[in-house]
């Protein structure tokens, strides 16, 4: 369910709107020399970044989300942190290309501001790296129909909230002939989904049409309540809790189908969302492929820590793991961090990192730790500027331990903290719990398909599953979480989803496939309702 998603392939997206253009299609290389706090402002982004050529050694100034985004994510830093401090010894360089210059006012003051770009390379020369950074403006439903809006309550319990626009989004040969698919969106996703219709469509190699949206509150689908720093989260709670996006699924589908049935394809907490959706609307869905999830919060937070306890003893680690606790160079919570980050596709590294530590050998930590941030940094960029994924973490993760044992769930209830404050004890709680009820009534045709080495949501969860829906397959694998890996069994998932959706679970052509692409797919067997 927690996937690591790389800054290299991340699509931002943005509209700008520019004003006393001065100068334009030039090209900036230089470096971050400061960073500056905005003075009686409450907007998300708190900080302007002073840049310096280093042509000319001329400087000019960054009011821009994305921008600063982009170099956070990159240098694994909140820049609000160097507010008053050496910015300049970050060593921090980038390229923007085709920028646009404006004049603006910092404190009263008439600077210069870098106010619009078409490719930032945040790590220039040292790395390629590049963000493109372009305009979407997708208008009306009937002006451009691949990229639509529709007017949405904020809340469906409590209409007088007002609307938002949520977008959606349509593979570019969409084809009114064929039958749909629609990706769900959880609250873990980033910024944009733009674009990502197409990519699902080449990924699983599909002949059907696919659909994509935007969680509430995300860019395309910003909700301006929750646009602020200061987040009202007993608000943020109720306009993005997953009962609402379930409304949203119901609203596209509608929009766009009219009465015609959907097909919902998911992994992880796509997957989640996915059957919710089709939970409460299972005559709206002819096939589901779901891949590595769980159907509550329990299942969520005790699988993780219960795979790690096993992974640990049938590799006998667990003397290292506690001797590797011990070192005092280390932080628990940050080796954890670590830890569930690998586990998603190469145990092998966490066996090394665990024994390296336990012998003072911290190589592999320092490594990871550049590579993937520290796990104060992942909670604190989560919690400032995706409301969204904080309300997620919320709904689908329970404490573990009652002596406040740090575990390996710890960042995504750290993330949750702001609404565990308000509700943990609270007798609301519990119903705000993530918990997909009455499976046992779902007849849609839904070919469920899970990895031995999963360390998210182990095949025991897909089992419990498998045994409440009546009319599922399910097909395991020897493979990481989502078959993201190997890459022999991410190739055979894909084609399997087409083909499912194509002729069904019980089919021919999916047994034959199966058969014929062994031993490399990884696929191990159909687990069928007498198991």
């Amino acid at each position: 369910m927690k996937k690591i998603i790389s800054a290299s392939v991340l699509i931002l997206i943005v509209l700008l709107t520019i004003a006393y253009s001065v100068e334009n299609n030039q090209n900036f290389e230089g470096r971050l020399v400061n960073v500056i706090a905005k003075e009686n402002s409450n907007d998300r982004n708190d900080v302007y970044l002073k840049l310096q050529s280093a042509n000319d050694s001329t400087t000019y100034f960054v009011d821009d989300f994305f921008i600063t985004f982009i170099i956070e994510q990159t240098y694994k830093i909140l820049l609000s942190d160097y507010i008053g401090k050496d910015a300049d010894s970050l060593n921090i360089s980038l390229k923007l290309e085709n920028i646009v210059i404006s004049e603006g006012k910092i404190n009263g003051q008439t600077v210069n501001f870098i106010s619009a770009v078409e490719r930032i390379f945040p790590q220039f020369p040292q790395s390629e790296n590049s963000y493109l950074y372009k305009e979407l403006n997708p208008g009306t439903p009937e002006q451009d129909f691949y990229h639509r809006y529709i007017d949405v309550p904020v809340s469906y319990r409590d209409p007088s909230k007002g609307t938002f626009k949520l977008y959606y989004e349509l593979c570019s040969d969409f084809d009114k002939t064929k039958p749909t698919i629609l990706i769900p969106t959880d609250g873990q996703r980033s910024l944009s989904q733009v674009g990502w219709a197409d990519k699902y469509k080449k990924m699983f190699n599909l002949d059907y049409n696919t659909v994509v949206y935007e969680y509430r509150g995300m860019y395309l689908s910003k909700i301006k309540l929750l646009q602020n720093k200061n987040i009202d989260w007993e608000l943020a709670y109720e306009l993005l809790n997953s009962d609402n996006v379930v409304e949203d699924i119901e609203r596209i589908r509608k929009d766009l189908l009219g009465e015609e049935k959907i097909n919902i394809l998911g992994g992880s907490g796509t997957a989640m969302i996915g059957l919710k959706y089709i939970a409460k609307y299972p005559e709206k869905v002819n096939r589901a492929f779901l891949m590595s999830f769980f159907k509550d919060a329990k299942g969520s937070s005790e699988s993780g820590v219960l795979f790690f306890k096993n992974f640990l003893e049938s590799n006998r680690l667990k003397k290292r793991y506690e001797a590797a606790l011990q070192n005092p160079e280390i932080e628990r919570s940050q080796l954890l961090f670590l830890i569930q980050r690998l586990l998603y596709f190469n145990k092998d590294e966490v066996k090394q990192m665990i024994i390296e530590i336990s012998e003072n050998n911290l190589s592999r930590y320092k490594k990871y730790t550049k590579l993937l941030g520290t796990v104060d940094f992942f909670i604190r960029s989560v919690q400032k500027y995706k409301p969204w994924t904080v309300v997620f973490m919320y709904e689908t993760n329970i404490k573990t331990s009652f002596d406040e044992t740090i575990d390996i769930n710890y960042p995504f209830l750290k993330i949750a903290e702001p609404l565990l404050k308000i509700y943990g004890s609270a007798s609301q709680y519990e119903e705000h719990l993530f918990d997909i009820k009455n499976l046992k009534d779902v007849n849609t045709e839904i070919l469920l398909v899970g990895g031995t080495l999963d360390q998210v949501a182990p095949l025991n969860e897909l089992e419990r599953i498998h045994k409440e829906l009546p009319n599922s397959e399910f097909a395991v694998f020897e493979a990481y979480h989502c078959l993201q890996s190997p890459a022999e069994a991410k190739e055979c998932r894909n084609n399997l989803a087409d083909l499912f959706f194509t002729y069904g679970c019980n089919s021919k052509e999916i047994r034959d496939y199966l058969e014929k692409s062994k031993p490399n797919n990884t696929f191990i067997k159909f687990c069928d309702h007498s198991n």
